[in-house]
């Protein structure tokens, strides 16, 4: 999933800038695709009288480094006005950022991905020591606004680590999953899931079995309350499965050595985000099935109990992939014969 920026208390990133929270944020996946990456400082930004969705807008920017590509010392980056509902992520004079360009030609660029663009920074010039790939450089650049900001630019730069799923951001990422703020240990377990470094299952159970009040607080972004770390931890865990087939379509986490998923799944399956939120048992019953193993039948025999059809289909067919059963039913057929595929697995389980 991709995400979007905002304000640290160490940041020089303007409040205008923070109108417009993206929702498709990707570090990896956009480091990977742009030609040209970097830091920068926003010195001006030219717009239309009227601001109307579609229209074009011109920012002059100071390369501050390079992270991946080379760029001039200062260029132009032009990008449309954002849309109400598009949740772009605004340029402003002032702010500091790293923007995710397709390239520079005759001292202007466009934005990678338009419904994006950037993510935000430290001001000052981080020392890429831990290599010289932009894969390093943008590890140092993490870290460094990760151990230096607070709030909700915590919260992002703990969550762009995971997007970046590199190992060695283990040590702090294990730190910061032990922190007395709740909300951000769950965003750091998500993170370490993300980048191969498994979190015992009493550390997620404990997380899940929280008042999902209590994830809450006023330096972080709204969309962390509409999509809590508890989500982000259980999507994280059905992607580090294998998937069943070449397909795929999420973005892809590191497999987990030495992780428990059926002790996990099983304890988890009480814990109040659970029994409270049906996509979570959604999420469940789709890495059960990728999972196909004897050990869950007692879990997958409650899960046909379950009051949404969605969890019984998955429950049925991750049945049906432990005694492996082929042509499994597509949804309009289980929906059709679901009484006598549930009837055909209790009597079978019983």
């Amino acid at each position: 999933m991709k995400r979007g920026c905002h304000l640290g208390a160490v940041l020089l990133l303007p409040l205008a800038a923070q109108a417009h929270v993206s929702s498709m944020f990707d570090v990896k996946s956009d480091m990977g695709s742009a030609a040209i990456v970097c830091k920068v400082q926003v010195l001006s930004v030219s717009r239309p009288w009227i601001r109307l969705s579609g229209g074009q807008q011109t920012a002059k920017v100071k390369c501050l480094s390079t992270i991946k590509g080379t760029s001039p010392e200062k260029f132009e980056i032009s990008f449309p006005a954002p849309a109400q509902m598009d949740f772009y992520t605004d340029l402003e004079k002032g702010e500091h950022c790293i923007v995710f360009l397709h390239g520079i030609a005759r001292g202007m660029a466009t934005f990678e991905d338009v419904d994006n663009g950037k993510m935000p920074c430290l001001g000052e010039v981080v020392p890429h020591n831990l290599g010289d790939s932009p894969q390093d450089r943008m590890l140092c650049e993490l870290l460094a606004f990760c151990k230096a900001s607070t709030g909700g630019a915590q919260l992002l730069a703990t969550e762009y680590l995971g997007q970046l799923g590199d190992l060695r951001a283990k040590t702090l990422l294990v730190e910061l999953s032990k922190s007395a703020d709740l909300l951000l240990r769950g965003v750091a377990l998500a993170a370490r899931i993300e980048c191969g470094d498994a979190p015992t299952p009493e550390e997620l159970i404990t997380i899940l079995n929280q008042d999902p009040a209590q994830f809450e607080h006023p330096a972080s972004l709204p969309r962390f309350h509409v999509c809590p770390p508890t989500y982000h931890i259980m999507s994280a865990l059905e992607n580090s499965i294998k998937q069943e087939s070449n397909v795929q379509f999420a973005r892809p986490t590191a497999v987990l050595t030495n992780f428990d998923y059926v002790l996990f799944y099983t304890k988890a399956w009480d814990t109040r985000f659970v029994q409270s939120e049906p996509a979570a048992r959604r999420e469940m019953g789709s890495a059960l099935r990728k999972i196909a193993s004897p050990l869950t039948t007692p879990l997958l025999r409650k899960m046909l109990d379950d009051p949404q059809q969605e969890v019984r289909y998955f429950a049925v067919t991750a049945l049906m992939r432990v005694y492996r059963i082929e042509h499994m039913p597509s949804v309009r057929l289980f929906a059709q014969e679901e009484v006598e595929y549930l009837a055909y697995w209790k009597d079978r389980l019983k």
